[in-house]
């Protein structure tokens, strides 16, 4: 049976608001900044793998020019604000979460007009970041 996915129940929670208005096709991008796992190789070629502390991600949404939460991210951009980013995926596949409690933006995007809607990436910096993924249904 093929498995059915539904971008409706992706949600992004920004500061306690859901983001609405994204792009056209890409609404969010999450990952941690640098490898959970690193190896450390010796002189004589020992090895010994390293639990990396560093647990800071990049979230960057891909949203409309117009999107309605735009003033709000401008807003918490030009005040320096740090705020939660909860990122949702309730597919009924797997759950799987992304984001933290510390995260601020770190750019706005380019301002981009045109003979359409045009796209606008912003991108935040998450001090704690986590992702989870959860089992099936």
């Amino acid at each position: 049976m093929p498995q059915q996915y539904y971008a409706r129940d992706v949600n992004v929670i920004i500061d306690g608001e859901v983001v609405t208005g994204y792009a056209d096709d890409s609404m969010v991008t999450a990952q941690r900044t640098e490898d959970m796992i690193e190896l450390h190789k010796g002189a004589k070629g020992e090895g010994t793998f390293v639990v990396n502390a560093h647990d800071g991600g990049e979230v960057t949404l891909s949203l409309a020019h117009n999107s309605p939460i735009l003033p709000h991210l401008n807003e918490l951009f030009q005040t320096y604000k740090i705020f939660n980013i909860d990122i949702i995926d309730a597919n009924a596949d797997f759950k799987e979460s992304s984001g933290g409690s510390n995260a601020m933006i770190s750019n706005m995007g380019p301002m981009e007009r045109g003979g359409n809607v045009s796209d606008r990436e912003i991108t935040f910096l998450v001090d704690d970041y986590e992702n989870t993924i959860s089992g099936t249904g």
